[in-house]
């Protein structure tokens, strides 16, 4: 019977690692590890100004589908002086969602206000750009079409 041995025994007979060996893998983990972070933290307010901007096109979408379902006009506004987007039913004013863009991480600001109606055939009565930006200086735009389309660039 053949035994298998791993490693090549040392005087003692025991194997194992240096701590040469141990020093080396930990440094190496360690600049993988900085690396990653300086790359993660770059990524996270990208990611976030992406949530924000699918949140509002999201908003838009319901606004749309709500004047749709119900037959009527369904007011959109959001304005940028407090960073909050509002879907209001036209008839009686009622609040149906609401974006809160300032309560978001990384300095989400919505950069113009926009207000208009979604119809019954679920167009817009006007058009607009929203630019929305975080801290680090990136933007992108919510686009709504007076076909009632939301686009995003």
């Amino acid at each position: 019977m053949k035994t298998l041995i791993t490693g090549s025994p040392s005087k003692t007979g025991i194997t194992g690692f240096t701590l040469v060996e141990c020093l080396v893998v930990l440094g190496i983990l360690s600049v993988v590890s900085a690396l990653s972070y300086t790359t993660l933290t770059r990524l996270i307010p990208a990611a976030h100004l992406r949530y924000a901007t699918r949140s509002l096109v999201s908003l838009c979408r319901h606004a749309r589908l709500e004047a749709i379902k119900t037959n009527s006009r369904v007011h959109l506004a959001c304005d940028s002086t407090v960073g909050i987007c509002r879907l209001l039913a036209r008839d009686d004013g009622r609040l149906i969602a609401e974006v809160d863009f300032s309560q978001m991480q990384h300095g989400i600001s919505l950069g113009k206000s926009l207000n208009t109606d979604f119809t019954g055939q679920g167009r817009a009565t006007r058009a607009g750009t929203v630019p929305v930006s975080n801290a680090a200086g990136e933007t992108r735009s919510v686009i709504v079409r007076l076909s009632g389309g939301v686009v995003t660039r």
